[in-house]
C-alpha cells in the first residue's frame, strides 16, 4: 500500500494532531506512526459513526491496517508526548 500517494503525511509536536479522510467499505487503511521524540505516541482511529476502531500506544514505529466497514469521513488522532510523524494511505 505504501506505493500510493499518502492521504496524510504530517509531523505532530507536543499537541494532538486531528486528521480526516474519506473511505468506502472495503478500502484498506494503513497508518504508519513514528515516535520521533518522547516516551510514546497514542493513536486513535474513529469511523464515520465516531466509534473507535483503533486505539494504540506506539513507543518506536508501528504500522496498523484497518479495513473500512462503512462509507464516510474517518478521523485519526495522533497524541505524541513530544514529536511523532503520521502517514496514512487509503487503498480502494
Amino acid at each position: 500500500m505504501g506505493s500510493l500517494d499518502a492521504e496524510i503525511d504530517e509531523t505532530v509536536r507536543n499537541d494532538t494532531g486531528t486528521y480526516n479522510f474519506d473511505a468506502e467499505p472495503g478500502d484498506e487503511i494503513e497508518i504508519e506512526i513514528e515516535n520521533e521524540e518522547g516516551l510514546s505516541t497514542m493513536v486513535l482511529l474513529e469511523d464515520p459513526d465516531d466509534e473507535q476502531v483503533l486505539d494504540e500506544d506506539v513507543e518506536t514505529e508501528e504500522t496498523f491496517e484497518h479495513e473500512a466497514e462503512m462509507e464516510g469521513a474517518y478521523t485519526i488522532y495522533v497524541m505524541p508526548m513530544e514529536v511523532a510523524s503520521v502517514t496514512v494511505w487509503v487503498d480502494s
